[in-house]
């Protein structure tokens, strides 16, 4: 289970690396244009309504969690929810920086499985999450830190320049986007 776990986890470490690594070579062949919120004023997409927010008829009557859980197999559905969204957003955003696009689709993702990106981030950050995770045993506990911190990362925006950090603030809830400024600060 645990050597399963790691697995999926390299895996979409790897994905995510080859996606930039594409990106970057697609973007050295590309003409450089101006991006498209200093262009044209545009904002990027918005996420789906908050879980709660929207509910339609459609909506399975199974309780959905708010908190993304980082088992196995929602990690997996949660990669292949998170490839669809980051290909549909630079398919609409022609030229749209990555560490946006990536903001914007893992929460997409998120929302798109039934969780709360916001709830979702602000837990990973919290000190319950960092104890409930030392309780459990030592070597999972180091995996999910360094999954959490990557996903962490790239939602955050804590690779982002400072003009691609203020567009994925915009995206953020109050309560993210203070966590996500405090977390910029200490690093």
């Amino acid at each position: 289970m645990k050597r399963r776990m790691l697995t999926v986890i390299f895996i979409l470490l790897g994905v995510a690396l080859i996606a930039l690594i594409a990106l970057f070579v697609s973007r050295g062949r590309a003409k450089p244009t101006a991006r498209p919120e200093e262009e044209s004023g545009a904002q990027v997409p918005a996420l789906p309504a908050r879980v709660g927010e929207k509910e339609s008829f459609a909506t399975p009557l199974v309780q959905r969690v708010e908190i993304m859980p980082l088992d196995e197999r929602t990690l997996e559905r949660f990669q292949e929810a998170n490839s669809r969204a980051m290909s549909q957003l630079l398919e609409q955003q022609n030229g749209l920086p990555y560490t946006v696009a990536a903001s914007v689709s893992l929460r997409a993702a998120m929302a798109d499985l039934g969780h709360d990106p916001d709830k979702t981030l602000l837990y990973w950050l919290s000190p319950k999450f960092q104890k409930d995770r030392a309780n459990g045993n030592q070597k999972e506990a180091v995996s999910l830190s360094r999954s959490t911190g990557n996903l962490l990362s790239i939602a955050l925006g804590d690779n982002a320049s400072d003009e691609e950090f203020a567009v994925i603030l915009k995206q953020l809830s109050p309560e993210v986007r203070l966590a996500a400024i405090k977390r910029r600060g200490r690093e």
